[in-house]
């Protein structure tokens, strides 16, 4: 069968304090079931920085300010989405220097674009101890060896 590959670039925030970190559930795309770090897609005419405040607004309800760029990690996935068989995911990653569990939330509904899929069955925060390859998006598994100061190989990973 004939790869039909699919790009995607995407802005995504690392909200990791005291030994817990925040997810989504995926609904959707090649990480459904699996726990994801909030973020997504970089629109048009938008800055990599501008879209991860965006994306971390949308999926969680919480206005970021100061953040730290920790790099960009190439994924390959080996699942059906959109039409496609296979996706190539560029994501760059941030940590949110504020911690965000005791910030108030404001009313993400009213911001979402109608037109635009959730992907996402809402936030959590879970113990990054917790987090597998299993369980976890490729992204989520690189964030924790973020978080835990671990040596990340530069090969692109390949997700099935």
């Amino acid at each position: 069968m004939e790869r039909n590959w699919h790009r995607h670039i995407g802005s995504y925030g690392i909200c990791a304090e005291n030994g817990e970190i925040l997810v989504i559930k995926k609904v959707t795309g090649p990480y459904a079931g699996r726990y994801d770090l909030p973020g997504g897609g970089i629109k048009d005419n938008e800055t990599i920085l501008e879209g991860i405040k965006r994306e971390i607004l949308e999926e969680t309800g919480y206005e970021i300010s100061k953040i730290v760029n920790k790099g960009t990690y190439d994924f390959l996935a080996e699942a059906p989405y959109n039409g496609h068989t296979h996706t190539h995911h560029i994501a760059n990653f941030f940590i949110i220097e504020e911690a965000l569990k005791n910030k108030i939330r404001v009313n993400i509904s009213e911001m979402i674009d109608e037109n635009e899929v959730n992907d996402s069955a809402g936030i959590k925060w879970i113990s990054i101890d917790n987090l597998n390859d299993k369980n976890s998006s490729p992204l989520l598994v690189v964030a924790k060896k973020i978080i835990n100061k671990e040596k990340i190989s530069s090969d692109i990973v390949m997700f099935s």
